[in-house]
């Protein structure tokens, strides 16, 4: 249910500052929200789902400027265990991603820092619901010899990247990354990119 509902919103709404985008109704009616409208339209669906949920608010590193900003996503509570879900990082337009679904506090604080509240936050302490987790073998690190077994198997691989995202989409968007997994895989011919 609360992948659904994740999904189902990150397709409805469009972010954008407007009239109530700092709300659940704004998002929820209009489709128009920024990180808060999209914190408290997630909770209210999932609490009309039966999950438990609040909001989480702190700061997360713009990546287009690098600087910290003021951000809002939600805790979920999960089988009994509570994660971080940011629905707001996951909707990026036309893309749909699942990077920040069932994380834990270290796995939120690479690019979040979690404000503090007036009373003791939950711990999230698991990565069993972590979106990644049992879909496809989840990297610690990459490279052609275990991201291509990965694609010729299952298709596609989810390589959770921590650190230098940078330095990853450089790699893997490579010329000679994208001919050597290619090799890798018994692809033959000529290749057109």
């Amino acid at each position: 249910k609360a992948v659904y509902l994740h999904d189902y919103l990150a397709d409805l709404i469009t972010y954008r500052e407007d009239t109530h985008a700092h709300n659940a109704y704004g998002a929820l009616a209009n489709g128009v929200a920024v990180c808060e409208g999209y914190a408290e339209a997630y909770q209210v669906l999932l609490r009309e789902a039966g999950i438990l949920s609040f909001i989480a608010t702190g700061t997360s590193i713009n990546p287009g400027t690098g600087m910290p900003e003021n951000h809002a996503w939600n805790y979920v509570q999960m089988d009994g265990v509570f994660y971080h879900v940011d629905v707001t990082w996951d909707d990026q337009g036309e893309e749909l991603f699942h990077a920040y679904f069932g994380l834990t506090d270290e796995m939120i604080q690479e690019d979040h820092t979690i404000g503090a509240a007036g009373y003791d936050l939950p711990q999230c302490t698991s990565d069993v619901a972590f979106y990644f987790k049992g879909k496809s073998s989840l990297l610690t690190s990459y490279s052609v010899s275990t991201v291509a077994p990965l694609l010729k198997t299952e298709g596609e691989a989810h390589v959770y990247v921590t650190g230098d995202t940078d330095g990853f989409e450089t790699w893997y968007l490579s010329q000679d990354t994208i001919l050597a997994i290619a090799k890798a895989n018994g692809v033959t011919g000529q290749i057109e990119m």
